[in-house]
């Protein structure tokens, strides 16, 4: 990167030291009391690789800002709500708190670039398309949803956590600029697939 983009380094440095805390926190908490971090998620993994491989910055910005932290935010929210302990709504406030530094920064970014290039709404729709897919297989492993489902006593707030986050998102999408993907998003047929 260009010397001269020193602001662009210096909000890069504070998103990923934001994403280590994040990552650390969750990582001692599931050690917490002796218990152990599990087995890798394949599908969560495919969805990191399709955001760490996009061709431009605005799609990479776009995959970690608007489509990955929005759904973390709504899974620490969801650990703070349901939690029966003062230690876990702390952590999950405070989590909450930082995956909405990248959501805000996402919207900007995203809704500036489509205000100056609209023509970018198309190839980030598309980008979008094939990310999204990813999402719902992430969003639908054994490995994510089980203990969800465990931890939130039933599936049916499970379902009602997508479909408010789903919402929500989709929403965020459409004030960026990329206009209205119920139609298109594999993610409303996904959560359809959840309700019957």
């Amino acid at each position: 990167m260009n010397q001269e983009f020193h602001e662009v380094k210096y909000l890069l440095c504070v998103q990923m030291f934001d994403a280590a805390r994040l990552g650390e926190a969750c990582r001692k908490r599931a050690l917490y009391g002796s218990g152990g971090l599990g087995v890798d998620c394949k599908p969560l993994s495919e969805l990191l690789k399709m955001i760490f491989d996009c061709d431009t910055y605005p799609e990479a910005s776009l995959s970690q800002n608007l489509v990955l932290f929005p759904w973390v935010q709504a899974l620490v929210r969801h650990l703070e709500y349901t939690s029966d302990n003062a230690a876990d709504s702390f952590l999950g406030t405070r989590l909450a708190q930082d995956a909405g530094r990248f959501i805000a920064y996402g919207s900007a970014h995203i809704r500036q670039l489509i205000a100056k290039r609209p023509a970018e709404a198309d190839v980030l729709n598309d980008h979008l398309d094939l990310l999204e897919n990813g999402l719902v297989g992430a969003l639908g492993a054994a490995e994510l949803i089980e203990p969800l489902i465990v931890l939130s006593g039933g599936l049916g707030p499970v379902e009602r956590l997508y479909a408010r986050t789903l919402d929500h998102y989709l929403a965020r999408l459409e004030s960026a600029g990329l206009g209205d993907r119920r139609e298109r998003s594999p993610l409303s047929e996904f959560l359809a697939m959840l309700r019957d």
